[in-house]
């Protein structure tokens, strides 16, 4: 697992350290100059004769550029320090002024553009992880600059130290996208900080690397599910695992499926196909009739009768009406995880007794409708802005456990939430219709898997977790086939190589 925590969280878990005399800023400052070495030899092939900009601003970021600095100056390339702040840490400016380097302090924005243009590796130091807002002042504005740009062949790498300036370390929010820092890299300090696993920050943030300054953090904010985990020897390796020899199609999870309609047949086949294709023991069709047939024809190896079911799907392609929320409650009343998409959605509100069980599945706009039902007073733009306070919010509200699609995935739950971002761009296909009806299918298979192997151990926690291995899986599906377009037939077909990937690492 990778795990996240806040900058409250983080501080915490430094002040004993601090307290005891431990050189934290030198540990931080020698990780990162080994990690601007490898961006700079990546880049150019070798050190000598590289140019690097190091912005500092205030704050212990800043501190940990500085010395960072200092170290890189003892190597033959060139190294400029920029004082972009008010202020600056007063050893690390002193570490600087004693090396090679050169220091300089910009009048303007202009003039830090000018200086960032043309070099190799820019090092963003200009806030640290306690900043709130946009980027202000001279560095605000040459970011905004910056930013205005067209991106030129020849543009520097950025590293951000700890977390790019403008990135709420806690939330993951942007307070203005111009004046903050988009990075390559982002070199952080012990764990990585909640807002480089969440959009919008997640996207500013580039490939993480973590560095190990030797804080033990003993209280997490945040956890992502990786592909390890779902690998023989993981965390939930028992999720996705072959057959056992006495295992039978009972033991194996049982899905029902109620999803579809007439307007929207598809949403159906898609669902139940991709509930089988993750290899559960049976897969049951509970919806309308007429899409029974369509459901029959291509997927004859899903039963179209109504019975026992460990876990429940409903609502992907219906219509929220009276008779879908007759479904909702009958799903609640029979007391299994149930999946709760789209049309069934759209039927809640506060009569709806909802519990953990209930695993609620929106996109950003879905959500927003969600919270006004529950009276929260909250748009899609919001909601975009902030994904990790919104998908909390439902889930407090609501009772459920609630999954907030989007590019960096969110799923709350009580006392727990996980985020599933993932670096290759390729998971942008999932941005085709029928996707949400497959991830349906497939969390609702992840469920079925649990309550066939824990059975009455089931709890909060557990139930979030699996949602988060099948929004995995979802996205691993989008990976395989290379890099041509998707379609949601296609996601479905690509799944089991997905899980087999998964469960041979």
């Amino acid at each position: 697992m990778i795990v996240g925590v806040s900058a409250r969280q983080m501080q915490v878990a430094e002040k004993p350290l601090l307290d005891r005399g431990v050189a934290l800023m030198a540990r931080a400052s020698r990780g990162l100059a080994q990690c601007v070495v490898q961006v700079v030899r990546q880049r150019c092939g070798q050190v000598a004769g590289a140019r690097v900009v190091v912005l500092v601003g205030q704050g212990n970021n800043g501190g940990d550029a500085l010395f960072a600095a200092a170290l890189l100056a003892r190597l033959p390339m060139s190294v400029t320090v920029a004082l972009v702040g008010e202020r600056c840490h007063g050893d690390g400016l002193a570490a600087v002024r004693a090396s090679q380097a050169v220091v300089v302090t910009p009048s303007d924005g202009a003039e830090v553009v000018a200086l960032c243009a043309g070099v190799d590796v820019v090092v963003d130091g200009i806030v640290g992880i306690g900043a709130r807002g946009a980027v202000r002042g001279l560095a605000g504005d040459a970011l905004a600059s910056w930013s205005a740009r067209t991106r030129r062949d020849g543009d520097p790498v950025w590293v951000a130290v700890d977390v790019p300036s403008g990135v709420d370390a806690s939330s993951g929010e942007v307070a203005d996208a111009r004046r903050t820092v988009h990075a390559d890299v982002t070199v952080t300090f012990g764990v990585a900080k909640t807002g480089l696993l969440v959009a919008p920050g997640a996207l500013s943030a580039g490939r993480v690397q973590v560095v190990d300054i030797g804080v033990d953090v003993g209280e997490w904010d945040v956890v992502s599910v990786v592909g390890g985990d779902l690998g023989p020897g993981g965390l939930w390796g028992w999720l996705w695992e072959l057959p056992a020899a006495t295992d039978h199609k009972y033991t194996r999870g049982v899905v029902g499926v109620d999803a579809g309609s007439a307007v929207y047949p598809g949403a159906g086949v898609l669902a139940a196909r991709a509930a089988a294709a993750c290899g559960v023991g049976m897969v049951r069709y509970e919806g309308d009739r007429e899409v029974a047939g369509v459901v029959a024809s291509v997927a004859p190896h899903v039963v179209s009768a109504r019975g026992r079911a460990q876990a429940r799907v409903v609502g992907s392609g219906q219509e929220p009406d009276d008779a879908v929320a007759e479904r909702v409650r009958h799903a609640m009343s029979a007391g299994a995880p149930t999946v709760l998409d789209a049309g069934a959605l759209g039927v809640l509100d506060r009569s709806f007794a909802l519990s953990e069980q209930m695993v609620l599945t929106p996109h950003a706009g879905e959500l927003a409708g969600l919270l006004m039902a529950f009276g929260v007073e909250v748009t899609r733009a919001q909601v975009e802005a902030r994904p990790l306070w919104a998908a909390r919010c439902a889930a407090e509200v609501t009772g459920a456990t609630v999954v907030l699609k989007g590019v960096t995935p969110v799923i709350a739950g009580p006392g727990v939430t996980y985020v599933q971002p993932i670096e290759d761009a390729r998971v942008s296909r999932l941005a085709t219709a029928g996707s949400g009806d497959v991830l349906a299918g497939v969390l609702g298979a992840a469920l079925a898997r649990l309550v066939a192997v824990k059975a009455d151990a089931v709890g909060a926690t557990d139930i979030a977790g699996a949602v988060a291995c099948g929004v995995l899986t979802h996205q691993l599906a989008a990976l395989q086939g290379g890099d041509g377009p998707l379609t949601a037939s296609d996601l479905v077909a690509h799944i089991p190589a997905a899980i087999a990937m998964v469960c041979a690492s």
